[in-house]
């Protein structure tokens, strides 16, 4: 359920992000009333369509794949760090020239606020945005019962919003573009070695520590660690029933020192047995078929 209202606006103001030199810069746009209620006409439509994408929202994890649209959530914290620093931005400045070059806007966004003082921040990649239709593309107009060409520059919005955040939530809509706005992957890559830590603590009986070098060198597996150290189950997981899923994945893993270690080259197959990902089946006599699971629904 979404804790705002849309029948109740107190204010939009519009903004862009511009990447120049692999810096990201925000800004406030100015924009007139018509330009505010589609925007708030935007947002009804990501709601609506968010909602529709399935009968309960799922918690969003970096390991997972989805549609191209899902009803996804997580949280506004430290691992979508740029979100949450636009979210809390006070006194973002004012530019008007800030669209004269549109190939180099990233996103562009738009604060809601209610009659409640709730802050809404909708985001959309400007993918759409800034394909921009100049005089010379041919743009045309009526104008006093003739076809003229329009000569100012021209943009579109979308039909709707990839995300919304909203009471330390994200919203999420188009997972891929959160995941490239909120810099998902680069954030979880530097705190790989983090992760790996803290999940040693759950995991006693695995040495997780001689993954270290490989999970921070590998984008996958910075996802794998991040999404089964979110799980609430760790603690009770056995080890030998581990070991046994090991052996029935193809993972070959041994026992040093009381502890499992999975094999050089069978590190990310390991993890993908720890978040459900790996899975055998036999349905033919004598072959046992070994597959990875990019998306998976529990059923029980």
């Amino acid at each position: 359920m979404i804790n705002f209202d849309l029948n109740n606006i107190d204010s939009v103001e519009f903004g862009v992000c511009i990447r120049e030199g692999g810096e990201q810069d925000y800004s406030i746009v100015p924009v007139d009333k018509g330009v505010q209620a589609a925007l708030t006409e935007m947002v009804r439509t990501t709601i609506d369509t968010w909602e529709s994408c399935g009968k309960k929202t799922e918690k969003y994890s970096p390991a997972e794949e989805h549609g191209s649209l899902a009803r996804l959530e997580t949280q506004l914290d430290n691992d979508v760090k740029p979100l949450k620093e636009l979210y809390e931005a006070t006194n973002l400045p004012t530019r008007s020239n800030s669209l004269n070059d549109p190939a180099k806007i990233v996103f562009y966004f738009a604060f809601l606020r209610d009659g409640k003082n709730r802050k809404l921040l909708s985001v959309r990649r400007a993918s759409t945005f800034k394909g921009l239709a100049k005089p010379q593309n041919a743009l045309a107009r009526f104008v006093d019962d003739s076809l003229k060409i329009v000569p100012d520059t021209v943009f579109k919005f979308d039909p709707d919003f990839d995300f919304l955040v909203l009471d330390q939530r994200v919203v999420i809509l188009r997972y891929r573009a959160f995941e490239s706005i909120a810099c998902v992957e680069e954030i979880l890559v530097q705190k790989a070695g983090e992760n790996v830590d803290a999940l040693q603590q759950s995991l006693q009986f695995v040495n997780l520590v001689a993954m270290r070098d490989y999970v921070s060198t590998h984008k996958r597996s910075a996802r794998l660690v991040a999404a089964i150290l979110a799980r609430d189950d760790l603690k009770k997981t056995s080890r030998d029933l581990l070991k046994k899923a090991c052996n029935s994945g193809g993972v070959d893993v041994k026992v040093i020192g009381g502890k499992l270690v999975p094999d050089k080259g069978h590190e990310e197959a390991f993890l993908k047995v720890l978040d459900r990902r790996r899975y055998s089946i036999t349905l033919i006599a004598q072959r046992k078929e070994t597959y990875d699971a990019t998306g998976r629904r529990k059923t029980n």
